[in-house]
């Protein structure tokens, strides 16, 4: 441990002669440092100008300080850390930025930086690379009348929020289950049928009513889906409440449009005692340079300890405070039961033990907290269609495969997290939250083909999808896009299977694939429809929040034609050539679900 400037001149002056004029033993007793400290300290002092008999004494800083080191100087410099500071704090842009872009601007003016020197800065000074905040998106007016309500009940006592009734309403959705919640599982357990959460079509959805106060939970209130019957009900009561309240509504329009007009608003080393020679292993350094020499003298010491029978030494510490039957106890819950949290599991174990040590413990048996995966469901019927599938086309060529498919893209849908650097403080500072708005209405629906080498460009189609546009869109594209010994793939939708594109199929002599139920993670496509809609957002950033009109429709539509024509063809031909392992994993998995 370095020793303190202060502690340096006490040595000094009460080893001077004209000083303390005590020992080296005696400064050693009063102080606690090692002799040799000692004379390293008042050495340096004479070296670099004390006069010990000089009277009065006269001691100076650079007598006492550390020398400089040698190195190459520092580019972690105040100004250039200020800079990377406010480059990342100007605004929500400059917080997007990756350390690699602030070393490549950075380098732009003549400062030469790494991106991990940029990172380290970053984390000095408190900022990290986190998600950003999502909070709804707020307009000024809005921002008006939260900080209006907020003044006009800021005097509120607390018996007064006690007497508010707070309600609400929520959709709910059968069989599924909001966020994304945790479940134990070793690294390679991330498909075991435990560990994937079931994704079921056709759930039913309804909206749920409740409220509650300080002391008293409401009545609650669930509306089921209307039949025929009471829709058209509802809307003659509705058209004849309207019919009533235009008047009204009339008459208080005209009134403000009136006012409107009227324009009215508001240190030497001590001796060595042990050599470095080939008794103590430099032959072994000669063949191993790479082992360092205090790993090797280590090496050769604990081997004569250990003796014939190779035993490593006990280990110093504290006792575990878990049992080995406590510890099989722990490792059973959390494979029987996977979604158990920390908290039950630790409640489950009768001992005092920490909740770090639990994590810990969990680690060392290779347990970890995972995101559990999401897939669509599956019957036994289904997983055995899958692994015939499998058994079937295992031995083909992959490379002769047109890869086909239909995919709804939403306005706002598929933009991908940005991380940004913050402080935790500055986690909900206005421009540093990602705002959170719902999907928009303005949606489209896309066909698009692909092979190994080959791609068919994005084709929007017009109204609803049905057998008949299957037919004619197949009809002009399918003779010019297969080549002879092609195998197409579509599924099995019912547009898809209807009997006008299945004789159209055969007329055209198209080698159909069969394809099983259910089985989205066989088809490459669907990873090609992700990366499409990253690339909309990143190649056009303002459609993420563009109002739901006709112009933004067709600013869609050639946003996603542009990004499917920029995706690379390297991504298509490696996207193929995963099916050998497509396959085997299904069939390793029995047809059930795999990592894809």
């Amino acid at each position: 441990m370095p020793t303190d400037i202060a502690t340096r001149a006490l040595v000094v002056t009460l080893k001077a002669p004209s000083g303390g004029a005590k020992t080296t033993a005696e400064i050693s007793a009063l102080t606690g440092l090692a002799v040799r400290t000692i004379n390293s300290i008042y050495a340096r002092a004479i070296h670099r100008g004390f006069e010990p008999n000089e009277t009065p004494l006269r001691l100076i800083n650079e007598w006492l300080e550390d020398a400089p080191r040698s190195g190459r100087p520092t580019k972690r410099t105040e100004e250039t850390k200020d800079l990377i500071i406010a480059k990342v704090s100007r605004d929500r842009y400059g917080r997007e930025k990756s350390a690699a872009d602030i070393a490549g601007e950075l380098s732009l003016v003549g400062i030469d930086i790494s991106k991990s020197t940029v990172t380290s800065l970053l984390k000095e000074a408190g900022y990290r690379k986190t998600k950003p905040t999502r909070k709804p998106g707020l307009t000024t007016k809005m921002r008006k009348e939260r900080l209006e309500w907020c003044l006009a009940h800021q005097d509120w006592t607390l018996e007064d929020w006690k007497a508010v009734i707070w309600s609400d309403e929520t959709s709910v959705i059968l069989l599924h289950r909001r966020g994304g919640y945790r479940i134990w599982r070793k690294a390679e357990e991330r498909v075991t049928r435990s560990c994937i959460r079931e994704r079921w079509k056709g759930s039913s959805e309804f909206m749920f009513w409740a409220a509650f106060s300080y002391d008293k939970k409401g009545p609650c209130h669930c509306w089921r889906p209307e039949t025929a019957k009471e829709k058209k009900e509802a809307e003659a009561a509705l058209t004849a409440i309207n019919e009533a309240l235009e008047p009204v509504m009339k008459t208080q329009w005209e009134i403000t449009n009136g006012i409107r007009r009227l324009g009215l608003r508001n240190l030497p080393g001590k001796k060595p005692d042990w050599k470095w020679n080939k008794e103590t292993g430099k032959l072994i350094k000669k063949h191993f340079p790479d082992i360092p020499l205090g790993t090797i003298k280590t090496t050769l010491r604990r081997e004569a300890q250990r003796g014939a029978d190779n035993i490593s030494l006990p280990r110093s510490g504290a006792p575990r405070k878990l049992t080995e039957e406590q510890r099989d106890q722990i490792y059973d819950t959390v494979t029987t039961d996977p979604h158990i949290t920390t908290r039950d599991l630790l409640d489950s174990v009768d001992n005092a033990i920490k909740l770090r040590s639990l994590r810990y413990l969990l680690r060392e048996m290779n347990k970890r907290k995972w995101m559990q995966k999401k897939r669509v469901a599956l019957t036994p019927l289904q997983a055995r269609k899958r692994l015939d599938w499998a058994i079937r086309y295992q031995g083909i060529d992959w490379r002769r495969v047109k890869w086909s498919d239909e995919y709804m893209v939403r306005r706002g849908q598929g933009v991908r997290p940005i991380w940004t650097f913050l402080s935790p403080r500055e986690a909900l500072r206005v421009q540093d939250v990602s705002e959170a708005r719902r999907q928009g209405a303005v949606r489209q629906m896309f066909w698009a083909a692909f092979g190994h080498g080959s791609r068919m460009p994005l084709v929007p189609l017009v109204g609803n999808v049905n057998a008949i546009g299957i037919y004619d869109l197949y009809s002009v594209i399918l003779p010019w896009f297969l080549q002879p010994g092609d195998i197409f793939m579509h599924d099995n939708a019912s547009v898809h299977t209807a009997r006008v594109v299945k004789a159209l199929l055969e007329e055209l002599q198209v080698q159909l694939m069969i394809w099983p139920p259910y089985s989205p993670d066989l088809n490459p496509i669907e990873n090609l429809w992700a990366l499409m809609k990253a690339e909309i957002y990143r190649l056009h950033p303002e459609l993420t929040h563009a109002e739901d009109t006709v112009a933004t429709q067709h600013a869609l539509v050639l946003a996603a034609m542009e990004a499917w024509d920029n995706l690379e063809e390297r991504v298509l031909k490696n996207l193929c050539d995963t099916m050998p392992n497509r396959i085997t994993a299904i069939i390793t998995a029995e047809g059930w679900y795999t990592k894809y």
